[in-house]
Formats: C-alpha cells, sequence, structure tokens
C-alpha cells in the first residue's frame, strides 16, 4: 500500500472501533522468503511496498486525536540523535500519542543491508540499547 490516504483512513476506522493504539513493525531489509530471492519478492511487491513508518504515523496523527501510533525503531542502526528527533517529532505532531518498540534488530540481512558481515554479538547490541535508552 502506497497511499496515504489508505492509511489515514485506518486509523479513523481504528480509532472509531475505540482500539488504544495502533504499532507498525519495521525492518531495515528485503526479505528474501519469497521464491528463494529478494528480487522476486520485489518484482511481486510482497512484503517490500512498506513506506517508512514515521512518516506514516504523522500522517494518521492528522486525522486522529485519541489514537496512540507506535512504530519499531532500531537502537542498532539508528543513532540516537535521529531516535530521539523522529519520535519527539511525532509525539509533538501527535499530541502526545507516540510509542517506540525498542528493537536491537535480530536479522542477519539487516547487517549486511548496513555493510557488516554479521550482527554484533547480542550481548553488545543490548548495552548499545541501554545506552541510546539513557540518551533519549
Amino acid at each position: 500500500m502506497l497511499d496515504p490516504a489508505r492509511y489515514e483512513e485506518i486509523a479513523r476506522v481504528l480509532e472509531r472501533g475505540k482500539f488504544d493504539g495502533l504499532f507498525f513493525v519495521d525492518f531495515l531489509m528485503l526479505f528474501d522468503s519469497y521464491a528463494g530471492g529478494y528480487r522476486t519478492n520485489l518484482k511481486e511487491g510482497g512484503q517490500q511496498c512498506m513506506m517508512d513508518p514515521m512518516q506514516l504515523l504523522a500522517a494518521m496523527a492528522r486525522v486522529t486525536s485519541r489514537i496512540g501510533l507506535a512504530s519499531t525503531m532500531s537502537t542498532t542502526f539508528y543513532h540516537p540523535f535521529h531516535i530521539a528527533r523522529a519520535f519527539a517529532s511525532l509525539d509533538h505532531i501527535s499530541k502526545g500519542r507516540s510509542g517506540w518498540n525498542v528493537v536491537t534488530s535480530a536479522m542477519e540481512r539487516e547487517a549486511r543491508n548496513f555493510g557488516m558481515d554479521a550482527l554484533m554479538d547480542k550481548n553488545k547490541r543490548y548495552d548499545m540499547a541501554h545506552e541510546v535508552l539513557e540518551a533519549c
């Protein structure tokens, strides 16, 4: 779905339905689960047409007034400044309705997307996450 109006309508429907919040998961990679490779997945559009969740949540905030708006953001691949700015911006736009699903990333393909051969050790990623949370 690449039409922001569709996401705005989804937010309106969820708010009318008395949902407390909505949440976008976000992966920093292309999936290769369809037909053995990401190229086929891209060609067919499977799981690849997800727009930036923070942009979508900002659009959804404009057409709602109560529903919580949350997204995943990785402490491994985003700098604390960018995380803080993104969620502070959403918090102001939504008048206090933003939420952050803190992750350290768990998929090797995400590491490769950032030029790494492999993910850092889990304990190292968690130590970094604690530092990011203190900074944000």
